[in-house]
């Protein structure tokens, strides 16, 4: 079985939004490779041995005709959705 990556898309991503003092250091990264599976909230591509699931929402950019078998490139930065803090072990 093929790993699987799931992150999700900003909408600032293509649009040349400004963005704040926080959103300005993120880091972004993008992956290459035909598609896979397109839905309206994810698009799948295939890169290498690895299949990433990118979200995507209504606001984000997409240039051109988004199908199953195109070559595309994403662009995406990754945000945590939560953050759960443990208690330090041996206390």
């Amino acid at each position: 079985m093929l790993p699987k990556t799931l992150v999700h898309a900003s909408p600032y991503l293509a649009c040349g939004s400004p963005l704040s003092d926080g959103q300005r250091f993120l880091e972004y990264y993008q992956v290459t490779g035909p598609v896979l599976k397109v839905r309206p909230d994810m698009v799948a591509v295939q890169k290498g041995q690895e299949r990433s699931e990118i979200g995507r929402d209504s606001s984000t950019q997409v240039s051109g005709d988004l199908k199953v078998s195109a070559r595309v490139t994403i662009q995406y930065r990754m945000t945590a959705a939560s953050i759960e803090i443990k208690p330090a072990k041996g206390k």
